[in-house]
């Protein structure tokens, strides 16, 4: 069975790298699959991505596989319910600190909820409706089948006892093994020469600076006078994946925009005051905190909150289910925080072609 070459082959290091040549409309998927990630929510720019993903001449077909209706899910044409990491089987080898290499085992303490499938099951079973050549060599009925037959093929793993071993002992290292040190002397490095580059071809073929230098950050040194840069931080008992967990989110669960006191005494603003901030992807409002710890040209916001989906938890809704606390969420009427993503300009680095976390220029006033 021939299924014949994907339209679009490019490659990205990250999902911003991604999106940002999706904006541009020069090229498109056939389908854009987002597996346990949302990036409508948790990338720069989360406005306009969303409206990319809902153009369908950018994105034709969004296909989202997640363990929860996330704000990608709610945009998706088909929507995969996934297994989580404790619902699933895999193999699982890490470098080692002392370079002895082994296996792991991740093995299921509970049945996948619902519906849900792991993604190893996932993709054995598209193999399988696909047919031919691709349904002979994933002739598996199951994940966990899969490893075992994969571990019958590998030497020190079979010798182990495979994945019988691996239930027993958890993880199988590979005895009689010489660590190898300084294997950059033998093997190179992956740079075009193979030796460790001060000077840089590819970024001088590119117009960039081929040697290291310092240069100063354009948002830094064009920063208006009215304007402060914007930050974004993280609680410690917070992340964006983690606002659906209600003990949590009973902690924390509204995110204030922290400025200097001088800073917030120029503006007329005052503790608690609520403000609007704006920057070129968007406009929030926010309660102010002060702080002398925040620089006096610098504003931050804490990530991981300001969900309009992933769960009622997230997004602060009391609801009657069969949790009991499900109904005491008394921070409802606080509300669920807001996205620093969203005041955050799909723009990269020109370099390395990361994001510009910490480049964006905002203005703050009372609201």
């Amino acid at each position: 069975m021939d299924l014949g070459e994907p339209a679009l082959k490019t490659s990205f290091s990250s999902s911003p790298q991604a999106f940002s040549v999706l904006k541009e409309g020069k090229k498109k998927p056939e389908v854009f699959l987002a597996c346990m990630a949302n990036p409508a929510y948790a990338n720069p720019g989360a406005g306009e991505v969303v409206q990319i993903l809902k153009d369908e001449k950018r994105v034709p077909f969004l296909v989202v596989a997640d363990t929860h209706l996330t704000e990608t899910g709610a945009l998706a044409d088909i929507l995969l319910p996934m297994a989580t990491y404790l619902e699933s089987w895999n193999l699982e080898t890490r470098p080692a600190m002392d370079l002895t290499p082994f296996v792991s085992i991740r093995q299921p303490i509970t049945a996948p909820l619902g519906k849900s499938l792991a993604m190893g099951d996932v993709v054995l079973d598209l193999g399988r409706r696909l047919g031919g050549d691709l349904a002979k060599a994933m002739a598996y009925p199951n994940c966990e089948e899969f490893i075992d037959r994969v571990s019958a093929r590998i030497g020190g793993l079979a010798a182990g006892g495979g994945i019988q071993g691996l239930k027993k002992e958890w993880v199988v290292i590979q005895t009689g093994h010489r660590p190898s040190y300084r294997s950059f002397e033998k093997k190179g490095f992956p740079t075009p020469s193979g030796k460790g580059e001060i000077f840089s071809k590819r970024l001088q073929d590119r117009g960039l600076p081929a040697m290291p230098v310092y240069e100063p950050i354009p948002a830094h040194q064009d920063l208006k006078e009215e304007n402060l840069s914007l930050t974004v931080h993280r609680v410690n008992v917070m992340t964006p994946e983690l606002a659906n967990s209600k003990w949590l989110a009973e902690i924390f669960h509204t995110n204030s925009l922290w400025i200097n006191p001088r800073t917030a005494e120029s503006r007329g603003i005052r503790e608690g005051d609520s403000v609007k901030i704006t920057s070129k992807a968007g406009t929030l409002t926010a309660k102010v905190r002060l702080s002398q710890g925040v620089h006096p040209r610098v504003a931050t916001l804490a990530e991981g909150l300001g969900h309009s989906e992933l769960g009622k938890i997230a997004k602060a809704k009391a609801a009657k289910t069969a949790d009991l606390d499900s109904s005491l969420v008394w921070w409802e009427k606080e509300g669920n925080g807001v996205n620093p993503q969203a005041l955050i300009p799909l723009e990269l680095d020109p370099i390395a072609g990361g994001a510009l976390w910490n480049d964006t220029q905002v203005t703050v006033t009372k609201a």
